[in-house]
């Protein structure tokens, strides 16, 4: 279909050395913290810890989705408002809608 429309590939898709550009950068990221601790002496703890965080949200997990990728869909899943309230109010001289306020 996007073919059709003349629409390119998803921005998500966009591909950097045969992998997609956010793992790319993760992977980098990562290679390069976890190299410093490597070569520098008084590296603390949370830069090495840092940089393993980094290059496990770049693998792979489910449905072509990175771990990084999964871990965000759970937090906003986990984030967003689990209820909705809508009430109808209505009087003699106008009907309103309120939803998290008043419209």
């Amino acid at each position: 279909m996007s073919e059709l429309l003349g629409l390119g590939g998803a921005d998500g898709d966009v591909r950097w050395l045969g992998i997609r550009r956010h793992q790319a950068t993760l992977v980098i990221g990562g290679i390069g913290l976890v190299g410093d601790w490597v070569v520098r002496t008084r590296s603390g703890p949370l830069e090495v810890f840092a940089g393993i965080a980094l290059l496990t949200g770049a693998l792979p997990f489910y449905d072509s989705l990175t771990i990084g990728e999964s871990l965000l869909v759970g937090l906003r899943y986990l984030s967003r408002s689990r209820w909705t309230r809508v009430a109808v109010v209505g009087d003699r001289t106008a009907l309103s809608l309120r939803a998290r306020g008043q419209v």
